[in-house]
Protein backbone atom coordinates (compact mmCIF):
# COMPACT_ATOMS: atom_id res chain seq x y z
CA UNK A 1 0.00 0.00 0.00
CA UNK A 2 1.08 3.46 -0.89
CA UNK A 3 2.09 6.32 1.92
CA UNK A 4 -1.04 9.01 1.24
CA UNK A 5 -0.15 12.25 0.67
CA UNK A 6 -2.29 15.53 1.62
CA UNK A 7 -2.19 19.14 0.38
CA UNK A 8 -1.82 20.91 3.63
CA UNK A 9 -1.13 24.58 1.84
CA UNK A 10 -1.63 25.62 -1.54
CA UNK A 11 -1.41 29.01 -3.29
CA UNK A 12 -0.10 29.34 -6.43
CA UNK A 13 3.75 28.62 -7.05
CA UNK A 14 4.10 26.79 -3.98
CA UNK A 15 2.76 23.71 -2.37
CA UNK A 16 3.48 22.20 0.96
CA UNK A 17 2.36 18.40 1.24
CA UNK A 18 2.40 16.12 4.18
CA UNK A 19 3.63 12.64 3.53
CA UNK A 20 1.90 9.86 6.04
CA UNK A 21 4.51 7.15 7.28
CA UNK A 22 7.41 9.11 5.94
CA UNK A 23 8.99 9.10 10.05
CA UNK A 24 8.74 5.53 9.56
CA UNK A 25 10.37 5.09 6.15
CA UNK A 26 13.80 7.92 6.34
CA UNK A 27 14.78 7.81 2.57
CA UNK A 28 11.12 8.00 1.46
CA UNK A 29 10.96 11.89 1.53
CA UNK A 30 13.94 12.51 -0.39
CA UNK A 31 12.79 10.02 -3.45
CA UNK A 32 9.46 11.89 -3.86
CA UNK A 33 11.69 15.22 -3.29
CA UNK A 34 13.63 14.20 -5.84
CA UNK A 35 10.91 13.02 -8.45
CA UNK A 36 9.21 15.92 -8.09
CA UNK A 37 12.09 18.13 -9.10
CA UNK A 38 11.91 15.91 -12.66
CA UNK A 39 8.30 17.62 -13.42
CA UNK A 40 8.19 20.39 -15.78
CA UNK A 41 7.74 23.71 -14.24
CA UNK A 42 9.41 22.98 -10.64
CA UNK A 43 11.83 25.49 -9.37
CA UNK A 44 12.35 23.73 -6.09
CA UNK A 45 11.98 21.06 -3.61
CA UNK A 46 12.63 21.33 0.05
CA UNK A 47 11.73 18.06 2.07
CA UNK A 48 11.31 18.36 6.14
CA UNK A 49 11.89 15.65 7.73
CA UNK A 50 10.65 16.90 11.56
CA UNK A 51 7.06 17.31 9.52
CA UNK A 52 7.15 14.81 7.39
CA UNK A 53 6.37 17.30 4.32
CA UNK A 54 7.81 18.43 1.27
CA UNK A 55 7.58 22.33 -0.33
CA UNK A 56 7.31 22.77 -4.07
CA UNK A 57 7.61 25.85 -5.55
CA UNK A 58 6.67 25.83 -9.27
CA UNK A 59 5.79 27.55 -12.24
CA UNK A 60 2.33 27.10 -13.34
CA UNK A 61 -0.40 29.18 -14.99
CA UNK A 62 -3.13 26.49 -13.66
CA UNK A 63 -2.34 25.15 -10.28
CA UNK A 64 -5.47 23.03 -9.94
CA UNK A 65 -3.60 21.29 -12.99
CA UNK A 66 -0.20 21.05 -11.13
CA UNK A 67 -1.39 19.02 -8.13
CA UNK A 68 -3.49 16.75 -10.99
CA UNK A 69 -0.03 15.96 -12.28
CA UNK A 70 1.67 15.76 -8.89
CA UNK A 71 -1.26 12.84 -8.29
CA UNK A 72 -0.68 11.41 -11.17
CA UNK A 73 2.91 11.59 -11.03
CA UNK A 74 2.79 10.29 -7.07
CA UNK A 75 1.02 7.10 -8.40
CA UNK A 76 3.26 6.11 -11.47
CA UNK A 77 5.91 5.84 -9.59
CA UNK A 78 4.79 4.15 -6.66
CA UNK A 79 5.76 6.51 -3.98
CA UNK A 80 2.67 8.44 -3.00
CA UNK A 81 -1.25 8.04 -2.81
CA UNK A 82 -2.72 12.36 -3.06
CA UNK A 83 -5.58 12.24 -0.81
CA UNK A 84 -8.14 14.91 -1.68
CA UNK A 85 -9.01 17.47 0.03
CA UNK A 86 -11.43 17.63 3.21
CA UNK A 87 -14.52 19.81 3.17
CA UNK A 88 -14.72 22.33 5.38
CA UNK A 89 -16.74 22.26 8.66
CA UNK A 90 -19.93 22.21 7.98
CA UNK A 91 -19.83 22.30 4.26
CA UNK A 92 -20.21 18.57 2.50
CA UNK A 93 -18.38 20.74 -0.46
CA UNK A 94 -14.80 20.10 -0.73
CA UNK A 95 -12.56 22.76 0.03
CA UNK A 96 -10.24 23.62 -2.96
CA UNK A 97 -6.88 23.32 -3.41
CA UNK A 98 -5.85 26.24 -3.55
CA UNK A 99 -7.21 29.82 -3.11
CA UNK A 100 -9.34 31.03 -5.93
CA UNK A 101 -8.11 34.06 -8.31
CA UNK A 102 -8.00 37.61 -7.27
CA UNK A 103 -10.56 39.40 -9.42
CA UNK A 104 -9.17 42.69 -7.74
CA UNK A 105 -5.44 42.21 -8.31
CA UNK A 106 -6.01 41.11 -12.09
CA UNK A 107 -8.51 44.28 -12.87
CA UNK A 108 -5.59 46.47 -11.06
CA UNK A 109 -2.92 45.14 -12.92
CA UNK A 110 -4.42 45.24 -15.87
CA UNK A 111 -5.66 48.75 -15.52
CA UNK A 112 -2.29 49.67 -14.71
CA UNK A 113 -0.90 48.06 -17.75
CA UNK A 114 -3.57 50.00 -20.08
CA UNK A 115 -2.39 53.46 -18.04
CA UNK A 116 1.57 52.49 -19.30
CA UNK A 117 0.85 51.33 -23.00
CA UNK A 118 -1.30 54.99 -22.79
CA UNK A 119 1.93 56.77 -20.89
CA UNK A 120 3.91 55.21 -23.69
CA UNK A 121 1.90 55.93 -26.81
CA UNK A 122 1.16 59.71 -24.87
CA UNK A 123 3.33 62.45 -23.88
CA UNK A 124 0.66 63.43 -21.05
CA UNK A 125 1.59 60.60 -18.45
CA UNK A 126 4.63 59.14 -17.86
CA UNK A 127 4.58 55.20 -19.05
CA UNK A 128 7.22 53.09 -17.80
CA UNK A 129 5.68 53.44 -13.44
CA UNK A 130 2.83 52.20 -14.40
CA UNK A 131 3.80 49.54 -16.82
CA UNK A 132 6.34 48.21 -13.98
CA UNK A 133 3.60 48.65 -11.71
CA UNK A 134 1.23 46.43 -13.74
CA UNK A 135 3.47 43.51 -14.27
CA UNK A 136 4.33 43.63 -10.27
CA UNK A 137 1.05 43.14 -9.66
CA UNK A 138 -0.05 41.06 -12.15
CA UNK A 139 3.40 38.87 -11.74
CA UNK A 140 4.20 36.23 -13.96
CA UNK A 141 2.16 33.85 -13.36
CA UNK A 142 -0.40 35.73 -15.05
CA UNK A 143 -0.67 34.46 -18.82
CA UNK A 144 -0.52 38.52 -20.12
CA UNK A 145 2.89 39.12 -18.59
CA UNK A 146 4.09 35.20 -19.21
CA UNK A 147 3.47 35.76 -23.13
CA UNK A 148 4.91 39.15 -22.58
CA UNK A 149 7.71 37.85 -21.19
CA UNK A 150 8.32 35.19 -23.60
CA UNK A 151 8.15 37.34 -26.52
CA UNK A 152 11.09 39.20 -25.04
CA UNK A 153 13.08 36.44 -24.34
CA UNK A 154 13.01 35.21 -28.05
CA UNK A 155 13.07 38.53 -29.67
CA UNK A 156 15.57 39.72 -27.30
CA UNK A 157 15.41 42.81 -25.83
CA UNK A 158 17.80 45.01 -27.97
CA UNK A 159 15.14 43.75 -30.91
CA UNK A 160 12.54 44.40 -29.39
CA UNK A 161 14.22 48.18 -28.28
CA UNK A 162 15.21 48.93 -31.85
CA UNK A 163 11.40 47.75 -32.89
CA UNK A 164 9.50 50.18 -30.57
CA UNK A 165 12.35 53.09 -31.98
CA UNK A 166 11.04 52.74 -35.08
CA UNK A 167 7.35 52.27 -34.34
CA UNK A 168 7.96 56.08 -32.62
CA UNK A 169 10.00 57.73 -35.23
Amino acid sequence: MLPTAEVVHHVRGRVRLRLTGAKQSPGLLERVRLSILTMPGVIHADAHPLTSSIVVLYRSFDPQKFVCELEQLGRAERLFDLQQPKAAPGSSVPAPPFPQGNRIRKIAGRSLLALGVAGVLLPVIPGTPFLLAGAAVLGSSDPLIARASQLLRKAGTSELLRKLVKLVR
